[in-house]
């Protein structure tokens, strides 16, 4: 798929792809924005599809890539459900909570507060996977819905 190629959504609406980039999180995947629809990532596990919610929270659908994006896309089911947040650093996640977790204990050898505040979401991930110090409690305080309320 590249730039201007056509997709159906899932209101069968043709929509031109407006943007495709590579991004690397646990595998490469491509990121093809559709014009006032959805983003679709495509990597070897199939296509999701990304919708960001105001409140930064994102809903999220997989398809099937069987041989061309459009059956993966058709595939998808009507229902999505909440993901996580996708490329915010934590300074703009924790903008959206009306709690704030920021400054709190973490284990000794975490990073500071001001170097987890310009990490994105995938890093904190990532780091968390690694088991590096810390990124596991902070993954789970940028998680707890009782920071949302």
């Amino acid at each position: 798929m590249s730039l201007w190629d056509w997709v159906f959504s899932l209101a069968s609406r043709l929509k031109p792809v407006l943007s495709v980039s590579l991004s690397r999180v646990s595998q490469p995947v491509y990121n093809i924005e559709v014009h006032g629809e959805h983003i679709y990532h495509v990597g070897e596990l199939g296509v999701v599809v990304h919708n960001v919610s105001p409140s930064g929270w994102v809903a999220c659908g997989w398809g099937k890539k069987l041989k061309a994006p459009d059956t993966a896309i058709a595939s998808l089911p009507a229902k999505v459900t909440l993901h996580k947040f996708v490329s915010q650093t934590v300074e703009q996640i924790l903008k959206v909570t009306k709690g704030s977790i920021k400054n709190a204990e973490l284990p000794v050898g975490s990073p500071s507060w001001s170097s987890i505040m310009k990490m994105s979401w995938e890093q904190i991930e990532a780091a968390a996977k690694a088991k590096q110090p810390g990124f596991q409690t902070i993954k789970k305080l940028l998680t707890d819905g009782r920071f949302d309320r």
